[in-house]
C-alpha cells in the first residue's frame, strides 16, 4: 500500500478544482441536518418524558434518512478521485438508488454507536448533578471524561466499516449488510494505517478550532478525500505507475496523480572481460605447467 504522505498527496491533487463544489456539498448537508434539528425541535416542544423521548425516535428516523445524503458524499468523493469531477446532485445519488441497503448499514453504524457510548448516556440520564458548585463540577469532570472514553471506543470500533460508502457507491446491487461485512474484511489488517491517517489531520483540527472552527470548511474535504484515495488504494487502484514518470494512474486510467515512484535498486556494472593479452599469459602459464 502507498504511504500515508502519498495518499494525501494523491487528495491534495485530486481536490485541486473541486474544492468548491465539495465545500458546497459539505454546506448543503450541514443545513439539512440544521433543518432537522430545528423540526424536531419544533414538532415535540417541551420536557415531558413522552416528548423527549418522541424527539429521540424522530431524530433517529431522520439521521437515517441523512445517512443517504452522507453516503453520497462519499460517492462524489470517489467521482472526483476518478474522474476529476463531479456535479452537487450526486450529493443526492442514494435516494435513487437502493437507498434501503444505506438505510440498512447506517442503522448497524447506529447500534454500534449507541452501544460504545451507552455508560455515557447512562450517566447523563442516570447520575444528578447535585445541588452544590461542587458537586456539579465534580459530576461535570466524571461525565466529561466517561464522554471522552466512550467517544474514543466508538471511534476505534467504527474503523473496520469506514469504506461501508464507498462500497455501497462501487456496487449498486450490494445490500447494506453485504456492505458492512465486505468493509470489515477488507480493512483486516489495515485497520492501524487508517487510524495513523486519521491521526495525521490532528495539527490541523486542533489549527481549526483556535481559528473559531473556519479552516474546517478546507481540512474535512481534504481529510474525506484521503479517506477515499485510501479506499481505493486497498483496491489496488493506485498500484498502476506510468513507467519513467513518477506518476500513476487509477485502473480506470481517468486521472493521473503525481507521485513518487519507488526507487530502483541500481544495476551492478558488467565485469570488463579480460584483454587478449592477458588470456595469452594465462594460456603459456597453463602449458608450461
Amino acid at each position: 500500500m502507498r504511504s500515508i504522505g502519498d495518499l494525501k498527496r494523491a487528495a491534495k491533487a485530486a481536490l485541486r478544482g473541486n474544492y468548491g463544489i465539495l465545500i458546497m456539498a459539505s454546506i448543503v448537508s450541514s443545513l439539512l441536518s440544521f433543518l432537522g434539528s430545528t423540526l424536531t425541535a419544533a414538532l415535540f416542544p417541551g420536557d415531558s418524558v413522552l416528548a423527549i423521548a418522541l424527539s429521540q425516535i424522530f431524530a433517529v428516523i431522520l439521521s437515517l434518512v441523512f445517512s443517504i445524503v452522507t453516503a453520497g458524499y462519499s460517492y462524489m468523493l470517489l467521482k472526483v478521485a476518478r474522474e476529476g469531477s463531479c456535479v452537487l446532485g450526486d450529493l443526492f445519488y442514494f435516494f435513487q438508488s437502493h437507498p434501503d441497503r444505506v438505510i440498512i448499514a447506517s442503522t448497524v453504524l447506529a447500534v454500534i454507536d449507541v452501544v460504545a457510548t451507552f455508560p455515557a448516556t447512562y450517566y447523563n440520564l442516570a447520575v444528578e448533578p447535585g445541588a452544590s458548585m461542587e458537586a456539579q463540577m465534580e459530576w461535570l469532570t466524571t461525565y466529561s471524561v466517561i464522554f471522552m472514553v466512550t467517544s474514543i471506543l466508538s471511534m476505534l470500533i467504527g474503523i473496520p466499516f469506514a469504506m461501508i460508502y464507498f462500497l455501497l457507491s462501487d456496487n449498486e446491487e450490494m445490500g447494506g449488510m453485504q456492505a458492512v461485512k465486505t468493509s470489515a474484511r477488507m480493512m483486516k489488517g489495515r485497520i492501524g494505517k487508517y487510524l495513523l491517517l486519521q491521526l495525521s489531520f490532528f495539527p490541523l483540527m486542533l489549527l481549526s478550532v483556535l481559528a473559531f472552527y473556519i479552516p474546517l470548511i478546507w481540512v474535512m474535504p481534504y481529510m474525506q478525500m484521503s479517506a477515499a484515495m485510501f479506499y481505493r488504494d486497498i483496491l489496488g487502484e493506485l498500484d498502476t505507475v506510468i513507467p519513467g514518470t513518477g506518476m500513476y494512474t487509477g485502473e480506470t486510467g481517468s486521472q493521473v496523480i503525481e507521485l513518487p515512484e519507488t526507487p530502483s535498486l541500481p544495476e551492478k556494472p558488467d565485469q570488463p572481460e579480460a584483454s587478449d593479452e592477458k588470456k595469452e599469459q594465462k594460456d603459456d602459464y597453463n602449458s608450461e605447467a
